[in-house]
């Protein structure tokens, strides 16, 4: 097992060191899943877009913020995936 500490900057930003990256096939433009655990924070891969969108769906509305109507959770979840 690895464990690397690294800094969150002021945008609430890491870096997902190269030595994982390596190891799960994380390159640029990659889209990545974060879980939440009882004590911890997942980061894995994500599978596909269709993980990745029934993931997003599954998890609450209030967690995401104010959105207003189903074209706008649309709209989040598309957005979430492009960028």
């Amino acid at each position: 097992m690895v464990f690397v500490r690294v800094p969150v900057n002021a945008k609430g930003q890491i870096v997902i060191p190269k030595i994982f990256r390596q190891l799960f096939g994380i390159r640029p433009d990659s889209t990545v899943v974060l879980e939440d655990t009882d004590s911890a924070i997942l980061i894995r891969p994500a599978k596909s877009k269709e993980e990745l969108m029934a993931l997003f769906d599954s998890f609450p509305k209030r967690h995401i913020g104010k959105i207003d109507s189903d074209k706008d959770y649309a709209e989040e979840l598309e957005s979430r995936w492009t960028t």
